[in-house]
């Protein structure tokens, strides 16, 4: 619901209407974050599936595993990241053209533990901090139930927390949290 995952924006809507740009742009600058709708469409996301489903196979990995820097062994990965929509909405908000850091994949089954808390730059150290972002894809549906992402809206604006192991946990307290605040609408 809204009151969860925040202001939602579609694609099409921000890249025909100026007035959403400005939206997406201040809501991002404000939060850290913003959600931007059908950036890939549906035939490129397919093949995304298809792609982490023969990799799963292919290297038989753990539900848990993250294989890193995947634009360089895959070159679909690096097609991914150099879409022109992709490139459209990151360019925007870094206002100033995009350069490729980095790459992962993150294979979870539902009720299988989500990654620790914590803020990307702890591990990247970009410097400056707001000359980063994050692209997360989900291929498959993401709901509170089978594993989402969570965002701590204005963390951008903290100092660097450390990141606890023990956090661990903390994504199953959340998702208990965000199940009783909806039943509870």
């Amino acid at each position: 619901t809204s009151a969860i995952s925040g202001k939602r924006f579609k694609y099409d809507d921000y890249v025909s209407n100026s007035d959403v740009q400005r939206g997406v742009f201040d809501f991002y600058k404000r939060y850290g974050y913003v959600t931007i709708e059908n950036v890939l469409e549906s035939k490129t996301l397919e093949k995304v599936g298809e792609l982490m489903d023969r990799i799963w196979e292919t290297e038989r990995l753990s539900p848990t595993s993250v294989p890193i820097q995947t634009h360089q062994r895959y070159p679909e990965i690096l097609e991914l990241t150099r879409n022109e929509r992709v490139v459209k909405c990151v360019e925007h908000l870094l206002e100033t053209e995009a350069e490729l850091i980095g790459s992962m994949m993150m294979f979870r089954e539902p009720g299988s533990p989500g990654s620790n808390c914590h803020q990307d730059n702890y591990y990247l150290h970009t410097n400056p901090p707001s000359g980063q972002i994050g692209i997360w894809v989900a291929v498959d549906p993401a709901s509170i139930e089978n594993g989402c992402l969570f965002v701590y809206p204005e963390s951008h604006r903290e100092e660097l927390l450390p990141v606890r192991r023990h956090w661990a946990n903390l994504s199953q307290l959340l998702t208990a949290l965000l199940k009783s605040l909806v039943n509870k609408r």
